[in-house]
């Protein structure tokens, strides 16, 4: 049972495939800037048109649906449903109005971003990763709120491409939950593509500079965020601008509508 109008979920259409599709077009960038590093002539480049880089990653994504199809998994036996679904008891599910029964039911409803209460976050645009793939033009800088694998990921990217990125991460480090030599050897690989990585930092409020809609993928985009940071960044208040706000807060299950709540049997136990 498949809620959405195509087969392949997250990882084909929000994370795994457009991100690395992302991150192989900006590493072709960032060899293509240092040519001369190899020998070469080093060429004249122009800016990134990120409306051409989105349709790169479309194209990827299109060849990648065929393998994801309904008729594949229908040849290969497999009763395919769209619609949404929600657990009657522990080995039935309601699928568009229509029941299904099974010994076992395996729940793979991946996540959805996750997102704190900050002060203003609701006030202002901002991106996750179901619009970031989309942008029809590349920011001239990027916030980047979070230090986890997307944030950190997403930031270099973009900072290869040619924006100016700024990372704001709460606890003392990027990749906390990783050994933490191996987050200073990303750390310095973010410093040297021109990431400026702000540790430690509490966010004190968001605020919009341009007018538009607030919310995921609102328009308008440039944001003014006012950050509490340690001495070693200066005293007092710090005051960040960028055209566009990236919330890599980390994930969260997605499991609305499936009628979880209140059950007397774990979920677990169905897989």
């Amino acid at each position: 049972a498949e809620r959405e109008p195509a087969l392949g979920g997250d990882c084909l259409h929000h994370g795994c495939v457009p991100s690395k599709t992302l991150l192989a077009t900006a590493r072709a960038r960032h060899v293509m800037r240092r040519a001369a590093f190899f020998g070469l002539p080093a060429p004249e480049l122009e800016p990134v048109d990120f409306a051409a880089v989105a349709r790169r990653i479309r194209e990827v994504q299109t060849v990648i649906q065929r393998h994801d199809s309904p008729q594949r998994f229908t040849g290969l036996g497999v009763d395919v449903r769209f619609g949404p679904a929600r657990f009657c008891d522990e080995h039935t599910l309601d699928i568009g109005g229509r029941r299904v029964s099974a010994a076992r039911i395996l729940v793979a409803t991946g996540s959805s971003p996750q997102l704190p209460p900050l002060p203003g976050l609701a006030t202002v645009p901002f991106l996750t990763n179901r619009e970031l793939f989309s942008l029809d033009a590349l920011p001239a800088s990027l916030l980047v709120l979070g230090g986890g694998p997307m944030a950190c990921e997403m930031a270099q990217a973009f900072a290869r491409l040619g924006s100016r990125v700024t990372m704001v991460l709460r606890g003392p480090r990027i990749l906390p939950r990783d050994d933490a030599d191996m987050a200073g050897v990303v750390h310095a690989a973010l410093a040297a593509d021109g990431v400026r990585v702000l540790a430690g930092a509490t966010v004190k409020m968001l605020r919009a500079v341009s007018a538009g809609n607030a919310g995921p993928g609102g328009s308008g985009g440039a944001v003014e965020a006012e950050l509490e940071v340690p001495r070693s960044e200066g005293r007092g208040p710090l005051v960040v601008r960028a055209d566009r706000l990236l919330a890599a807060l980390g994930r969260t299950p997605e499991t609305a509508g499936l009628d979880l709540a209140g059950r007397a049997w774990s979920p677990a136990s169905t897989a």
